[in-house]
């Protein structure tokens, strides 16, 4: 063959290699490779559909501790690919404790139990994706601590007339209720025993005497506390005696029946019955108590009967009268 020919043919040869490579260019798609007409390699993308969604917590916070009881509001948010908002039952809250809670963005009043809780919020959006955020949050029994309480008034080692109108103030402070008032506060007296509640009272009849006044204050669980107490003295005024009948100087016959009456007032204590009178001869000695009573073994002789009164502070007075015994 001739060098001539010999051209033509590689001429021809080298253009058909180029036409056959214009045609051998192949699409790409579906995440595949191809070779470009340039020899260079092009690797496609991911489906975006498949991107899961973006979550967030907004309330309570990472870390929140809570005491037992407490109710608690859930708060979150979410969105797909698009950035289109997930909501609804496509939200789902739980507790590593409790369990489910609920759906949607925001779940009220839930009250969890004590402990440490894994609270996670899952989304899926519509496409079948989904994806989780988790925060830590714990509850625990609240430390109870006593109020502090205080007595205004009375002052401490006041004097008062009986029947004197007195003031009784005071407060109690507790650190989880707050200031107390009504029935959690009660007034004592060593004399009278209860006296009054709430955070002022008033009173005009307390025994005569000395008497320590206590306040004590009880908060919502049941945890007291007492003031410092005070001393006060009430003036104690003497009970009247005063023998009714029989007459001074009335006489009987030795076996008469003889009726004695008598009567015990106090400013204090009012009107006074039973042990508190005592009746006595100076010949036969103690005969009897009370206010109304009938004897007829006093022996013969001219007698002093005394009518002693006695009120509960031990103040006393005594009604004499003679009676002649034939």
């Amino acid at each position: 063959m001739s060098e001539k020919n010999k051209g033509i043919i590689k001429k021809l040869i080298l253009a058909g290699i180029i036409a056959f490579g214009l045609f051998t260019i192949i699409a790409s798609g579906g995440g595949s490779s191809s070779v470009s007409n340039n020899g260079q390699t092009d690797t496609g993308t991911t489906d975006p559909e498949s991107s899961p969604p973006t979550v967030s917590i907004t309330s309570p916070s990472d870390g929140s501790t809570y005491n037992s009881g407490s109710f608690i509001n859930f708060t979150g948010s979410a969105a797909d690919y698009k950035g289109e908002a997930i909501s609804g039952a496509n939200l789902v809250w739980s507790s590593s404790i409790n369990g489910r809670l609920g759906t949607g963005n925001i779940v009220e009043l839930v009250r969890l139990l004590d402990g440490s809780h894994e609270i996670t919020l899952r989304a899926t959006d519509n496409y079948g994706n989904s994806a989780s955020t988790k925060i830590n949050i714990s509850l625990q029994e609240e430390e109870n601590t006593p109020p502090v309480v205080t007595i205004s008034r009375p002052l401490d080692s006041s004097v008062y007339n009986s029947g004197e109108l007195i003031l009784f103030e005071g407060s109690a402070l507790d650190s989880e209720d707050g200031y107390l008032t009504g029935e959690s506060l009660k007034w004592f007296s060593t004399i009278d025993s209860e006296i009054g509640s709430g955070s002022t009272i008033t009173k005009n009849n307390l025994s005569g005497g000395t008497h320590i006044i206590t306040l004590i204050a009880e908060d919502s669980k049941g945890l007291k506390a007492t003031a410092a107490p005070v001393t006060i003295s009430i003036a104690n005024t003497r009970p009247q005696a005063q023998i009714t009948y029989p007459p001074d100087g009335t006489s009987y016959n030795q076996g008469d029946t003889i009726t004695f009456n008598g009567e015990g007032t106090d400013s204090e204590d009012g009107d006074m019955y039973g042990q508190s009178l005592k009746w006595r001869s100076n010949i036969y000695g103690d005969f009897g108590q009370g206010r109304d009573l009938a004897v007829s073994f006093l022996p013969s002789g001219t007698h002093k009967i005394s009518l002693t009164v006695t009120d509960k502070n031990g103040a006393v007075d005594t009604d004499d009268i003679n009676i002649t015994i034939n």
